[in-house]
């Protein structure tokens, strides 16, 4: 990763979670969206997305593989496909709607989860819901 807004510490971070995260297959894909941040937040972002991706094999279920999927990485694990997302807010939008339909279709009989570091707001839930989604709000709070 040559990107200079992942600093030394970033960079670390995301390793020791890779690691935890075990040795599923294609994490590349995570490491390549990661070297596209292009500031600081967005950097911060997929520190936390991989941390969430660790807690995700440790608490739920070992992750296998990861894919990336419209921009965003999504795991792979003995329990269906999983997408984390470190948003304070997830809100229903024509791009939320966008990643929902995309997500349920790549997973096709499978489970799909979404799990969100903040919250989901009523209309997002009950959306997808609706669109066969499992939901993790509060995902990193124990």
């Amino acid at each position: 990763m040559r990107n200079t807004v992942l600093s030394p510490r970033h960079r670390l971070r995301i390793a020791a979670h890779l690691d935890v995260a075990g040795a599923g297959s294609n994490r590349e894909a995570l490491v390549a969206l990661a070297a596209g941040a292009n500031s600081e937040p967005g950097a911060l972002a997929f520190v936390e997305m991989v941390r969430m991706y660790a807690s995700t094999h440790e608490r739920i279920a070992p992750i296998s593989g990861f894919v990336d999927f419209v921009g965003l990485p999504a795991a792979q694990s003995s329990k269906g496909l999983v997408m984390c997302l470190p948003a304070d807010l997830v809100h229903w939008d024509k791009e939320t709607e966008r990643i929902v339909t995309a997500l349920g279709a790549m997973a096709g009989n499978q489970s799909a989860t979404i799990a969100v570091l903040g919250d989901i707001t009523v209309r997002a839930t009950k959306a997808m819901q609706r669109a066969g989604m499992k939901l993790q709000p509060q995902f990193m709070r124990w």
